[in-house]
């Protein structure tokens, strides 16, 4: 007899069971923003030699796509919720190691395994949200939850703006600032429950109906979820949806992580931090402002605004490049709005990832396969600009938001629609 899971957990009401889960994932993600920021920050620290600045902005998101790949297949064997007990051991290993480092190459072992750690939480914390979260706020859930890494990207790059020019006291308020941090993401995830969905793909069925009945339905929006289209799935194959949600990492992905991370080393080192704090501050508001419009939105109005909104920001960036020497506060402006569009992109683009996996068996497996796509292509182009121009280094980011733009809308003719449908019912998948 076939099993009705998601309707119940899609007219939920929101528990302590949500928050759990909500809780556990944004946290992780504040740790991600922070330690992929000091990939970048520490590159001006005495013992990272000029030379190797490449090397250490390079080995980061490999590690990160490793982790990504690694424990996100992980996560569709053993479950969410194991892994994400181990990912957040790795990285708080990792953590403390670039605390301690006193060399370049012990830094840059210990940048790899912390980049391993955070990078092996997102495919599954995505994965839980939408698995978990009831159907009209998934969006939104999704969308606030991820924007916890550009606050945290943030605030390490604030932390070492203002008084923390020593690396030692960098080093100190790092180690209590983490100490904290993952000291309260173990108490969140000490009764982090285990993904419902896959429990009953898996055949736990006794412990998945056990956490069911813990979790309390909205009656009233029954008959709104029985209406739902059935099998929209059929809509759609799984290789146009990969290939339409790579191209569009690809974009967002890339020029995020060249304009944010990449630029300030190779053209702007006395202001590294700086921008790294207007980047992700531009970053951190725009994800409020996703959360607020993704489910007022159709998923496919919502990625095409983003993107085009993206390409014609950054066009305004490449404008501002000849201004620069006179005055950088123009291409701090041009900065700030473009990130509030490349944060509206990757809001589009983390929610279609969970909603468009075609089985729970493959949900995280999934979305890391589109992040190895998208982080492959990014880690090629960080060693490929480190010799172009500043105005030529924009003008590669224009080309990429346009292959966005155009992917966005390819899916905006001929992708499904996902906005408060069931996981069920976009993909078709079904419970023995």
């Amino acid at each position: 007899m076939e099993k009705d899971y998601g309707s119940v957990l899609d007219r939920a009401l929101w528990t302590g069971i949500h928050w759990s889960v909500f809780s556990s994932t944004a946290l992780g993600f504040f740790v991600w923003g922070f330690v992929y920021s000091l990939s970048t920050l520490v590159t001006a620290w005495p013992i990272v030699p000029r030379a190797d600045i490449p090397v250490l902005l390079t080995i980061s998101p490999i590690f990160l796509v490793i982790g990504n790949f690694l424990f996100g297949s992980l996560a569709d064997k053993v479950g969410r919720k194991l892994v994400f007990i181990v990912t957040v051991s790795v990285y708080t290993i990792g953590i403390a190691g670039i605390i301690l480092a006193a060399n370049f190459y012990t830094l840059l072992l210990f940048i790899s395994i912390a980049q391993l750690g955070v990078g092996g939480e997102e495919p599954p914390a995505l994965a839980a949200l939408a698995e978990f979260t009831p159907v009209r706020q998934r969006g939104k859930v999704i969308v606030l939850s991820s924007n916890f890494y550009n606050i945290g990207a943030f605030v390490a790059a604030s932390l070492v703006l203002y008084g923390l020019s020593s690396v030692s006291l960098q080093k100190t308020v790092l180690a209590i600032t983490m100490i904290l941090l993952i000291g309260i993401i173990l108490f969140a995830r000490r009764k982090l429950p285990e993904s419902v969905r896959w429990l009953a793909k898996r055949g736990r069925v006794k412990e998945a109906e056990q956490l069911l009945g813990s979790i309390r339905s909205k009656a009233n929006e029954e008959n709104r979820l029985q209406n739902m289209v059935v099998n929209a799935g059929a809509k759609y194959t799984a290789r146009f949806a990969f290939a339409i949600l790579a191209l569009l990492g690809i974009s967002q992905l890339t020029t995020y992580g060249l304009l944010a991370f990449t630029i300030g080393p190779y053209s702007f080192s006395s202001i590294i931090p700086q921008i790294i704090m207007v980047a992700n501050a531009g970053a951190s508001i725009a994800g409020f402002i996703g959360a607020y419009v993704v489910e007022r939105l159709s998923r496919r109005v919502f990625t095409l605004f983003s993107y085009f909104g993206g390409l014609v920001t950054v066009m305004l960036v490449l404008g501002a490049v000849s201004l620069i020497s006179s005055n950088i506060l123009f291409f701090f402006v041009f900065l700030f709005l473009n990130m509030v569009f490349s944060e509206l992109s990757w809001a589009a683009r983390v929610v279609l990832e969970p909603e468009l996996a075609r089985s729970t068996n493959m949900r995280s497996t999934f979305i890391a396969l589109v992040r190895v796509v998208a982080w492959g292509f990014f880690i090629t182009s960080i060693y490929f600009t480190s010799s172009l121009s500043t105005f030529s280094f924009v003008q590669l980011n224009v080309l990429l938001w346009g292959v966005g733009a155009i992917a966005s809308f390819a899916w905006f003719m001929r992708g499904v629609e996902t906005k408060q449908e069931s996981l069920e019912s976009i993909t078709g998948e079904k419970y023995a």
